[in-house]
């Protein structure tokens, strides 16, 4: 599952000192509002960028709202979940000529494989 969703799980010596969004509780829909984040074109310098879902797919989906650069790979998708907290969709995956694609996690079967490799890595 992880090499078709293009999925990995890190784990990391120490937890950042701010709140950490969750995965989606609920799948996305076409025309759902996200935030894509990353570094893109200017190094070390955040970057955040607002689109729609364009089509959804079983293991992706796409917008034609914002391209990705190669420093954005990676980088989370969030939306606005309920309570106001955002909750990550996918992971921005690849740019193409009329749409960026991204890694769908808001999937039950990515879900639970991201919840058993969490498990392994703690």
């Amino acid at each position: 599952l992880a090499q078709a969703y293009d999925l990995a799980v890190l784990r990391v010596s120490h937890l950042p000192e701010f709140p950490l969004p969750v995965l989606a509780s609920s799948v996305i829909v076409p025309g759902e509002e996200i935030e894509a984040g990353g570094f893109g074109c200017r190094p070390l310098q955040a970057n955040r960028m607002d689109a729609r879902v364009t089509d959804l797919f079983q293991t992706q989906f796409t917008s034609q709202d914002v391209r990705l650069c190669a420093g954005d790979s990676g980088g989370p998708v969030y939306r606005q979940g309920t309570h106001g907290r955002l909750e990550v969709v996918g992971i921005s995956t690849a740019s193409a000529a009329a749409a960026s694609i991204f890694t769908r996690v808001d999937s039950p079967e990515a879900r639970a494989w991201i919840e058993r490799a969490s498990a392994l890595v703690r």
